[in-house]
């Protein structure tokens, strides 16, 4: 049982390793490995996990059938193991996707979702579907709801030490404050958010690469323009 348990933790570490950095067909391919041991195993522990990350990063690359399917799967295990922490969460995830798709009723329903997801205590999660639902809050010029969302997802993020969900959430708060015309927070923000990429590369790619297009854009220097710099020129053999 012990080797077993083993086999199963290789891929799922990869795999959660992989997400962290962006590595995005890597990251999947370890968790479906991943999955596919827990459910020949009977371990449903990690067979959830590996399905509520599959979603979200299914949810954050516009895949939203593969986004559904995941968060199917979710509720039919959180129903077979009577587990309402994983009943949440594949609830707000696929509320999320929904409202991806434009579906009213799914949007009249994401407050709902989020209510059962923040009751779980699952904060990382938590985190993840706030940040989610600002992005498309900001899209829609719901800039309050936004930036209450995002204030959310940042204390949460924080307090289970999400380094990438903590600099999304300070990633969206600079482009509310942008938005409101208030560039001295947002160039804070935008600077708070860059600090989370140290070492330089901790953060995933997606993220690094709108915090490096939003100091573009706002034509301001922060500690993502003084990082990037560093890591080019270690890559060229430079020194600093």
């Amino acid at each position: 049982m012990q080797a077993g348990v083993e086999l199963i933790d290789v891929p799922w570490g990869l795999g959660m390793v992989a997400q962290a950095a962006g590595r995005d067909e890597e990251a999947r391919r370890e968790l479906a490995r991943a999955l596919a041991l827990a459910r020949a195993g009977g371990d449903p522990w990690i067979e959830s996990q590996c399905l509520a990350r599959l979603a979200a990063m299914a949810l954050e690359q516009g895949q939203l059938d593969a986004a559904l399917a995941s968060c199917g799967d979710l509720a039919r295990l959180a129903a077979k193991i009577d587990e309402a922490g994983d009943a949440a969460i594949a609830g707000a995830l696929a509320t999320l996707a929904r409202c991806q798709r434009g579906e009213t009723e799914a949007e009249r329903g994401l407050d709902a979702a989020i209510a059962r997801l923040r009751d779980a205590d699952s904060k990382g999660h938590l985190a993840f579907v706030l940040n989610r639902a600002a992005e498309l809050d900001l899209a829609a010029g719901r800039i309050e709801l936004a930036a209450a969302r995002a204030s959310e997802a940042l204390e949460s993020a924080q307090q289970v030490g999400r380094r990438g969900q903590t600099a999304l959430a300070r990633l969206l708060l600079a482009q509310v404050a942008e938005r409101r015309g208030d560039r001295v927070t947002a160039r804070c923000e935008l600077a708070a958010a860059a600090e989370q990429n140290r070492p330089a590369g901790a953060l995933g790619g997606r993220t690094w690469t709108e915090i490096e297009a939003w100091e573009r854009r706002l034509a301001i220097p922060t500690p993502a323009s003084t990082i990037a710099r560093h890591r080019r020129r270690r890559e060229k053999g430079a020194t600093p």
